[in-house]
C-alpha cells in the first residue's frame, strides 16, 4: 500500500474533538451497521459522499474494519475534493447514515452508505447532504409535520447511452439508428429490476425522444437525494460492464434533444392525499379536499411572459449570488463556495479556443 494511503488509515482512526451528541449517534450508527451488514453477508462497506458539484466521493472499508471506521468516520483529504477547502484544513470525516446502508443489486457482497461530512468538531456547513438536512429542519417544514402534512419528492433521472470505446472529446451514440432491436433494452431491464429490489417501485422507464436517452423515476420520499446518487452510479456501473458509457449531460449531442434531470414535489396529507403538486413547469395543483377520488380544479391562471433565463453560466452564477431566497435556504457558506468553484470553471472554459471559433476566424 502507498505510504499516503496508509497514512489516511491511521488518520481516520486518530481521536477527534467531537461532540458528545455527535459521537453518541456516530457510536449508535456503527453498531447498527456492522449488526445489518453481517446478516446481510457483506464483505465491503462504500463509504460514499458528494461533492458540490455532485460527484461521488468514496472510500472502500472492508467487514473486519467497518464498525471501528463507522464509529470514528472514515478520513478523506478535503482539499483533494470539490469542497472549497485547501490543504491546512486537515482531514474531513464522512459519517455515515446507517438508513442508507445498501448492498449493491450488481455487486451484493458490498454495502454502500451515504455519508455525512464533518470538520474538525462539526458537521461541514457546505457539505451538499448537510445543506439538505438543514433546509428540511427549517421551522417552516417542521410546521407542516404539525399539520399533518409532508413533503414528497421525486426524480426522472435522464440519460444517454453511449459508445463505450468512443472518446469523451468525441461521443458517439451505442445506438445511432435508433433499431427495433433496442440492443440495450437489457441493460434497462437489469437497471428496472434492480431498482425493484431495493424497493424504489419504479412504476416505467422509456426510451423518451432521442436516440439513447431513457428515463427513471426514483419514487418520492425525503431520501430521494440519496437515491439520485445511487441511481446514478448503478446505471454508469452497468453501463461499463456492458461496454457502454452513460452519461447525464444535458446536451451531449446538439442536433438532438437533451437529458432531463425533471424534480416533482408535493405535500401530502398523512391518509397520503395530494394536497399540492408541482407537475410541470406551467402550474401548480393545489388541492384542500380529504377525497381522494376528487380532481384538481383547472388552473385559475395562464401562464405569462417572465425574464428569460440566464443564457450561460456566467450569467446563472450571477443570479445565484443576488438570490435572497436561495442565500436563505441553502445558506451562504453553500452558495459562496459553490459560486467560487463554478466561477472557477467559467473562467477555465472561457480560455478555450472551440473549432467555431477556428472555423471562424481563422481565415477571416
Amino acid at each position: 500500500m502507498h505510504r499516503r494511503a496508509l497514512s489516511r488509515v491511521a488518520a481516520s482512526s486518530r481521536p477527534r474533538l467531537l461532540s458528545r451528541h455527535l459521537l453518541r449517534r456516530m457510536s449508535t450508527a456503527a453498531a447498527e451497521i456492522a449488526e445489518r451488514g453481517a446478516a446481510a453477508g457483506l464483505k465491503f462497506y462504500q463509504f460514499s459522499f458528494v461533492d458540490l458539484f455532485g460527484v461521488q466521493r468514496s472510500k472502500l472499508v472492508p467487514a473486519s474494519r467497518v464498525a471501528e471506521i463507522a464509529e470514528g468516520g472514515a478520513g478523506f483529504a478535503g482539499f483533494a475534493a470539490h469542497l472549497d477547502m485547501d490543504p491546512t484544513m486537515g482531514d474531513l470525516l464522512a459519517v455515515p447514515d446507517a438508513a442508507t446502508l445498501t448492498p449493491l443489486p450488481w455487486q451484493p457482497e458490498v454495502g454502500w452508505l451515504s455519508c455525512n461530512l464533518v470538520h474538525e468538531d462539526t458537521e461541514l456547513a457546505h457539505g451538499p447532504r448537510n445543506v439538505l438536512r438543514s433546509v428540511q429542519a427549517k421551522p417552516a417544514v417542521a410546521r407542516l409535520a404539525e399539520h399533518g402534512v409532508a413533503l414528497k419528492t421525486g426524480v426522472e433521472c435522464e440519460f444517454f447511452l453511449l459508445d463505450g470505446s468512443a472518446p469523451a472529446a468525441r461521443p458517439a451514440l451505442s445506438d445511432p439508428l435508433d433499431v427495433q432491436a433496442k440492443p440495450w433494452y437489457e441493460l434497462i431491464s437489469t437497471l428496472v429490476s434492480h431498482m425493484e429490489q431495493l424497493g424504489w417501485g419504479p412504476y416505467q422507464a422509456d426510451h423518451e425522444d432521442a436516440n439513447g436517452p431513457d428515463r427513471d423515476r426514483c419514487g418520492g420520499s425525503s431520501v430521494t437525494a440519496d437515491r439520485v446518487v445511487l441511481f446514478k452510479y448503478m446505471v454508469r456501473s452497468l453501463a461499463e460492464r456492458a461496454g457502454l458509457r452513460a452519461t447525464f449531460m444535458p446536451k451531449p449531442f446538439a442536433s438532438l434533444t437533451g437529458s432531463g434531470c425533471h424534480a416533482h414535489a408535493g405535500a401530502f396529507s398523512t391518509v397520503g392525499t395530494a394536497l399540492i403538486r408541482v407537475p410541470d413547469e406551467h402550474r401548480m395543483e393545489l388541492r384542500l379536499d380529504t377525497d381522494r377520488s376528487a380532481k384538481p380544479n383547472p388552473p385559475t391562471h395562464q401562464p405569462t411572459a417572465s425574464p428569460p433565463l440566464p443564457s450561460n453560466l456566467a450569467g446563472a452564477l450571477e443570479a445565484l449570488d443576488a438570490s435572497s431566497p436561495l442565500r436563505s435556504g441553502l445558506g451562504d457558506a453553500f452558495v459562496d463556495s459553490y459560486l467560487k468553484l463554478r466561477r472557477a470553471h467559467w473562467a477555465e472554459y472561457m480560455a478555450q479556443l472551440t473549432p467555431w471559433e477556428l472555423e471562424t476566424y481563422l481565415d477571416a
